[in-house]
């Protein structure tokens, strides 16, 4: 009889592939995932806990593929909600802010997905993200500009400043609409 894969080692494997260079946006996704390997599951939830991370993996493989990361981070969403349904946790915490704000980031102010997860990244436990525009960003005490944001994400083997660079969408000269969120 083969033996089943447990619901963390569905979770990294599918995790690990969605990290791929190929598809660096695939962070975001990849934490949920994660997210979802630390929740706790019946015995008898284990099986479509499994599935739904596969599904899901599936799904915003073909979306980062795509280029339509605003359908990611919905997926995101639906993702983290059907694991909550699987698992023995209790009710559904509160959406987290940077979950709440990724599709004004995106939309409003043009930040791409990649920048949104250093975001993620550079946010501690009990900070909040404050007003921000298309050129930066309060989070917590300290002010980000999307430069430095995109650099935080730089891997040290990436040399090659204008292939860098060249991934993201020119930052305006100017701040545009400012948007406050508190």
């Amino acid at each position: 009889m083969a033996r089943k894969e447990t619901v963390s080692a569905v979770a990294e494997r599918v995790a690990a592939a969605l990290h791929a260079p190929e598809l660096m946006p695939g962070g975001m996704a990849a934490a949920a995932i994660r997210w979802a390997a630390r929740q706790k599951f019946e015995p008898d939830r284990e099986e479509e806990a499994a599935a739904e991370i596969l599904h899901f993996g599936e799904t915003v493989t073909k979306l980062l593929l795509g280029c339509d990361y605003r359908e990611v981070l919905r997926q995101i969403a639906h993702f983290k909600r059907r694991i909550r349904e699987c698992s023995a946790g209790g009710p559904a915490p509160e959406r987290s802010q940077l979950e709440r704000l990724a599709t004004v980031l995106q939309d409003g102010a043009g930040y791409n997905g990649f920048e949104i997860e250093a975001i993620g990244l550079v946010l501690k436990p009990g900070e909040t993200i404050g007003p921000f525009d298309s050129r930066e960003i309060q989070i917590g005490d300290r002010v980000w500009d999307r430069a430095e944001l995109r650099q935080r994400m730089r891997p040290q083997s990436w040399t090659n400043d204008e292939s860098w660079n060249g991934q993201f969408p020119d930052i305006p000269n100017e701040g545009g609409r400012r948007f406050n969120v508190n």
